[in-house]
């Protein structure tokens, strides 16, 4: 509420803003525009108090040396009862345009102590609040009555409907409040502005405390001036009317000092200073309050304790006091100088090694600047980063090209440049060196030698490949010259070269090369040796030449040569169905070139034959099998490659290998051909050696596929029939079909053929065949499965006449066979053949019959279908099988 512009230890002064008034007489110079009022610790008093002209005088008993100036427009509240330990009420303004959130006063019960925190928004262009009281963290032992003060007048200050008291304890009560615009003219304002102040000055009046001290406690190596400076917080002693001196005669008292265990020296003077006070009133400040304690004798090493005040406290005419303390030095007058230097480990050392000589002294120091050296015989020691000054001093020398011999220290000290080394009390330290430890056995030699050969990675390479010899030197090395310098090792029983390749990055180390040629063949070994320079020279960056004895070979254990051409891989065809006239390639990878003469080699495919040979490359060949009708299921190579009349060499003409390794997966390529019957029904006879499972496997149109109709009881030399009709529904009609069976212990076998659902009452029938681990399920064409027809198409492929006949069975229980329609065209019109009245009922099956006109030639049947008027064209085929008169056969293809 009072904003002080200087605030002293010993007086507070506010200013009053007052009317110049020359006439006015009240005892305090009326020509000017402030009047004073100043207090001590003491209740002020008051000389007079003019109320209509706010002009207050107070008589002051000490120096004025701040002011202050009063501030208007002030509300007071009250707040009573009792707030419960441990609650927070919150005192805010609702009205008068201020943001009740951002001003406000918080009340917190701390175990029986009020703590007030107030918070005040940032001034604004409306009404804003300038100060409150109790200020922010003032503790009191009662409520305090509360004074806030406005920037300007405000009408609704005093009512109470303004101000909100939100109390967590629900114990105080806050009274109505008060408001004044002249602060001077309410004693209850006054009286409460002056506990203010007094409460001010008590904490401004504070025992003085020690700033600084010179020297600083800690290691000294003496007292400058034969004396140590004390430097306090504030003046001591009392400024008395008419600007007299302060009192400072306890603080200069040598009876108020000790010194304690201080051999040789004693306190002579203690002077107390307080440089630079000024009084004029609107720039008050000093510059020190410094007692200086000067002392004679002769100061000794070890410990020196300066005690202030051991006995009691200094009190001053002020009342404030000086507690007792305690000022501790240590005492060092002895220079530091080097205990040892601690050598590297006896060893040789090449190029870029780091030779490390620690330097420690007596007792710990301190280093400034980096450029001090320590002198050997083949170069100067630097030093290093000093981060750990108790560790020592470490000083390094890395050996170079052309260091050689016995590493001495050849210098009696340590070069120090521009560096410093020094103790805690500033003393320079003796860097003669004392206590060198040995350095017999501590040698450099920089000549260039192999370290390393690294070899091929264990494995079996081939014609083409390379193996490479990487050597490695123990420090940089330069190659010149004419002619190739190589690395000789054993492939097999022959001796072999590998050959330098250029040099990019020397570090890496210097590659050697050999490609593996046609007729290599064995394991690899490095024999111990040199390097075989041929004409070139191998130096290190000094020029000296370099030890070229083969050192550190790798082994060689599972590194091989074999140039054999043999098939390293098998790309097979993308896993996938493939119908009728799609290819299946094979690419058989050779792991060098080969040369193919002839085009008949193959490879066999289980159930369908063999891939031909389609085309050669350097190192592949490609086999293709082109996909025919009554091909079906998943496909398998079955053996090697077939040579036939063909011939597979390697450049040099030896037989290549043939045999297939890594042959890719053939999961999932299957032959799916166009099924060729319709059928109702799925029906298998067991006519293998042992019991079986049996289901359907489908594949519906919108091809979601699956199997269904499973039974596990289907013995040996039993019929199983399921009708898709009544026993599928999860399978749509126009769904591929077939029968899959599973041997116990064994494996499944699907079905050779598919067959298409088509509601036309008819029966698929497949026959199982074999053991467990050899067996065959295959769509028997015979027993009429294929969907009903009326058109019969038959091509003869036969090299002789034919005459076409159809056969019928009526469809009476007596099974009259019967023959019509002599023709010797290729297709045969059921619903006209009506030659010798043989009209053929719906429903009968129908079969075709060839005669050859040469009546030496047997009649053959076609297999037996069923005749619709709305059905398909049966397509049936004559062939010729091996040339042999009578070896022909009526079959129907579709």
């Amino acid at each position: 509420m009072i904003d002080s512009d200087h605030v002293n230890a010993d007086t507070y002064l506010t200013a009053f803003n007052r009317v110049n008034d020359p006439s006015y007489d009240g005892g305090c110079d009326g020509t000017k525009m402030w009047t004073f009022i100043i207090t001590d610790k003491g209740s002020p008093t008051q000389r007079e108090f003019i109320a209509d002209k706010w002009e207050t005088c107070f008589t002051a008993k000490n120096y004025p040396i701040s002011f202050n100036r009063l501030s208007l427009y002030i509300a007071r509240l009250t707040v009573t009862g009792t707030l419960a330990p441990g609650n927070t009420a919150r005192l805010t303004m609702t009205a008068m345009g201020l943001d009740s959130g951002a001003n406000h006063i918080d009340i917190h019960n701390n175990a029986g102590v009020y703590t007030y925190t107030v918070v005040k928004a940032a001034p604004s262009s409306s009404l804003s609040i300038l100060s409150v009281y109790p200020e922010n963290g003032t503790t009191s032992s009662v409520l305090e009555p509360i004074f806030i003060q406005f920037d300007r007048d405000v009408p609704g200050a005093g009512l109470k409907s303004n101000y909100f008291l939100a109390d967590a304890g629900g114990g105080l009560t806050l009274n109505d409040p008060t408001y004044t615009t002249s602060f001077m003219s309410d004693s209850a304002y006054f009286g409460t502005a002056a506990r203010y102040l007094r409460k001010r000055i008590d904490n401004l009046l504070a025992a003085p405390t020690v700033l600084s001290v010179v020297p600083a406690q800690g290691y000294i190596a003496g007292l400058p001036n034969s004396r140590i400076d004390i430097v306090l917080s504030r003046p001591v002693g009392t400024l008395v009317a008419g600007d007299t001196p302060l009192d400072v005669s306890e603080i200069t008292k040598t009876s108020n000092y000790a010194l304690p265990g201080a051999a040789g020296l004693t306190l002579s003077r203690v002077h107390y200073d307080n440089f630079g006070l000024r009084s004029n009133i609107e720039n008050v400040g000093f510059i020190e309050n410094m007692i200086s304690l000067e002392f004679s004798g002769t100061l000794e090493e070890g410990a020196l304790q300066v005690r202030v005040n051991p006995d009691s406290n200094i009190k001053f005419p002020d009342d404030t006091v000086l507690a007792p303390f305690t000022l501790s030095y240590t005492v060092d007058l002895i220079k530091p100088k080097i205990a040892t230097v601690t050598v590297p480990a006896a060893g040789t050392y090449g190029v870029g090694a780091n030779l490390d000589f620690i330097v420690h002294f007596s007792e710990r120091i301190n280093v400034t600047g980096a450029d001090s050296t320590l002198g050997l015989n083949i170069g100067d020691a630097v030093q290093q980063p000093v981060t750990n000054p108790a560790a020592g001093i470490t000083y390094r020398y890395t050996v170079k090209a052309g260091d050689s011999g016995a590493v001495l220290v050849n210098s009696s000290a340590i070069h120090m440049g521009t560096t410093t080394i020094k103790d805690a009390s500033g003393k320079e330290a003796d860097v003669n060196l004392n206590e060198v430890q040995s350095t017999a056995g501590v040698n450099a030699d920089t000549t260039a030698r192999i370290v390393r050969v690294d070899v091929p990675a264990a494995r079996t390479y081939l014609h083409g490949e390379s193996l490479d010899f990487t050597v490695h030197f123990g420090n940089e090395v330069n190659i010149e010259g004419n002619g190739a310098n190589e690395v000789r090792f054993i492939i097999g029983t022959s001796t072999k070269a590998a050959i330098q390749q250029p040099v990019t990055n020397p570090a890496a180390g210097i590659t050697y090369r050999y490609t593996v040629q046609t007729g290599d063949q064995g394991p690899v070994t490095v024999p111990a040796g040199l390097l075989y320079l041929n004409n070139k020279t191998v130096k290190d960056t000094a020029g000296y030449d370099a030890d070229i004895t083969l050192r550190g070979i790798g082994s060689t254990a599972g590194v091989s040569v074999d140039t054999i051409v043999r098939v390293t891989g098998v790309d097979v065809p993308a896993a996938r169905a493939y119908g009728v006239n799609e290819h299946l390639d094979f690419t058989v990878k050779f792991n060098n070139t080969i040369v193919v003469t002839g085009a008949d080699s193959a490879l066999g495919l289980q159930n369908i034959g063999s891939a031909v040979q389609q085309s050669v490359n350097d190192t592949s060949i490609t086999y293709r099998y082109t996909v025919k009708e009554g091909d079906s299921g998943g496909v398998v190579l079955m053996s090697d490659i077939v040579r036939n009349h063909a011939t597979l060499k390697d450049a040099a003409g030896n037989d290549v290998g043939v045999t297939l390794h890594n042959i890719g997966s053939l999961a999932g390529v299957n032959i799916i051909t166009p099924a060729r019957y319709k059928a109702q029904k799925i029906a298998c006879f067991n006519n293998a050696g042992f019991v079986m499972s049996f289901e359907i496997h489908y594949v519906n149109p919108d091809n979601t596929s699956g199997s269904c109709c499973k039974t596990d009881n289907f013995p040996i030399n039993s019929h199983m029939v399921r009708d898709l009709a009544t026993d599928a529904p999860e399978i749509k009609e126009g769904a591929l079909v077939r029968a899959k069976v599973y041997a116990s212990g064994g494996y499944d076998v699907s079905g050779n053929r598919w067959v298409i659902y088509k509601k036309n009452n008819q029966a698929a029938t497949y026959d199982v065949k074999g053991t467990t681990t050899d067996y065959t399920v295959i769509l028997n064409e015979t027993r009429g499965n294929h969907a009903p027809v009326h058109k019969i198409k038959i091509h003869n492929r036969a090299p002789f006449d034919m005459r076409f006949w159809i056969e019928y069975n009526g469809n009476t229980s007596k099974q009259e066979s019967k023959r019509c329609c002599v023709y010797q065209s290729d297709e045969l019109d059921i619903a006209g053949c009506t030659v010798k009245d043989c009209t053929i009922p719906v429903g009968s099956q129908v079969r075709p019959k060839a005669t050859a006109i040469a009546t030496a030639y047997d009649d053959k049947h076609g297999a037996t279908i069923i005749y619709e008027p709305n059905g398909d064209v049966a397509v049936y085929e004559v062939t010729y099988i091996d040339g042999l008169i009578g070896k022909w056969r009526v079959n129907l293809i579709s």
